[in-house]
């Protein structure tokens, strides 16, 4: 038997559209153009979330609101929640985004999954974020290093991603499913790599591999 770890990104892999992006557009803290820019390679993601959240001044309560009744989870994930729980299986998730809408997110899905997400403090300057669990290094270089801790514990590593964020991460792991942006890097770079459908192909692979 194959003992393997699934390591997942949140915004724009677990859900269906970036949720930080999402609130940031919604309540106009940043326009399409710098969206379109946070996604380039040379770009601190941590840094690019301290400056852009303390420009939104609506409210957690407001924020909360609207993702509700916006944001969708991909399909199959809540049951390979249950499966890796039953399984014996390590699943985390890796994510640049911020408790500020995760935990709304997972209240409203009832997900309990062990997680790594930057904290945002609301003030009157907008909000103040902190992402403590990286000590000063990169996200790119954290998500890698998640992978390599279970490689080092005899797993191989499923990963699942859609950003520039998650190459590192991905051009190490043993399997990698990938959408958005970290699916044309990983064609440019010769990486081995199925488009995340939805993550009841993951759990099929899984089974298979096993």
């Amino acid at each position: 038997m194959t003992n393997w770890a699934l390591i997942c990104d949140f915004d724009g892999t677990i859900t269906l559209k970036d949720v930080g992006d999402v609130v940031l557009t919604y309540f106009k803290a940043v326009t399409k153009q710098e969206i379109r820019d946070s996604y380039n390679s040379d770009v601190d993601m941590a840094k690019w979330m301290k400056t852009t959240f303390m420009r939104l001044t609506a409210t957690p309560k407001e924020i909360e609101k609207h993702l509700l009744k916006t944001v969708l989870i991909r399909k199959g994930f809540k049951d390979i929640i249950k499966f890796c729980d039953k399984n014996k299986i390590p699943l985390e998730i890796v994510s640049g985004g911020l408790d500020l809408y995760s935990e709304p997110l997972f209240k409203k899905w009832n997900l309990h999954v062990k997680s790594f997400f930057g904290k945002a403090k609301f003030t009157k300057n907008g909000y103040k974020t902190n992402y403590s669990y990286l000590n000063g290094g990169s996200l790119d270089d954290f998500k890698k290093a998640r992978v390599k801790f279970h490689q080092t514990r005899k797993r191989k590593v499923v990963f699942c991603g859609d950003a520039t964020t998650d190459l590192k991460a991905a051009m190490i792991a043993d399997k990698v499913y990938a959408t958005k942006k970290l699916l044309s890097l990983c064609k440019s770079k010769k990486v081995e790599t199925s488009w995340l459908r939805t993550f009841c192909d993951v759990q099929k692979f899984i089974i298979r591999s096993s």
